[in-house]
């Protein structure tokens, strides 16, 4: 059964979106395309607020220009659109393991000044191959670390695998993957000297999330920063 405060949730979406409805949304200066069937009301609303946010505010008080970045887990494109644009970073590739967002997240780097931005569709893990991909009706929610929606198989391949395929070398990880992060080896991490992570207490649980934060430290990197559950993380 729904509960109250679900329909009035739901409610309130569809109002805004019936309200405010266009065909770009305008966000820290981006153009965000909103004809596509990921970007429901729900997403509607939150792409005018204070979408990853968070992840922005990290990644504008630490990354620079000169930075090579990779990211991992890039929903509709807002970061790779922030950091190419208003950042100024040149080097940035895109890894997404939804295939339904591949056309959205092209759709935004094109609007946004930043076709040229490499995009690979596949998941990270542990080891190169295939894994099970749970596509929510609410794309962030869609994960390998969980199993309670549509599962489809798709291409998974390490880090090591993601960053040989790339034209330059990352020194820079952003990575959202929805709890997936914490199945990774932290040794694959090694090529990293700075990394910008959502991370998943409320999926993984707090004692594993923290475990994997200390597995961090213990590897060489300090916790610098954290905005929400986003964590600013620096090779000492």
């Amino acid at each position: 059964m729904i509960s109250l405060k679900r329909a009035r949730q739901w409610l309130r979406n569809r109002l805004f979106r019936l309200i405010n409805d266009r065909d770009e949304i305008s966000n820290l200066g981006l153009r965000l395309w909103t004809r596509h069937p990921a970007v429901t009301d729900k997403m509607f609303f939150a792409m005018s607020r204070r979408y990853e946010r968070a992840e922005a505010d990290l990644a504008t008080k630490y990354i620079r220009a000169e930075h090579r970045v990779l990211e991992i887990g890039a929903g509709v494109g807002f970061l790779a659109c922030h950091n190419r644009r208003n950042l100024g970073v040149r080097d940035y590739a895109i890894v997404e393991a939804n295939p339904r967002l591949i056309d959205l997240i092209a759709k935004n780097l094109e609007l946004n000044g930043a076709a040229d931005v490499p995009l690979i569709n596949a998941a990270v893990a542990p080891a190169d191959g295939t894994i099970s991909f749970t596509l929510s009706d609410e794309f962030w929610a869609s994960s390998t670390a969980h199993n309670d929606g549509e599962v489809i198989e798709v291409e998974a391949q390490t880090l090591e695998t993601l960053r040989a395929r790339l034209a330059f070398t990352p020194d820079t990880l952003i990575i959202d993957i929805e709890g997936g992060e914490i199945s990774l080896p932290v040794d694959h991490f090694a090529g990293f000297d700075r990394i910008v992570m959502e991370t998943h207490p409320q999926i993984v649980g707090a004692a594993p999330n923290q475990a994997m934060i200390d597995r961090f430290s213990a590897a060489g990197f300090v916790l610098r920063d954290e905005n929400d559950n986003v964590v600013f993380l620096e090779r000492a």
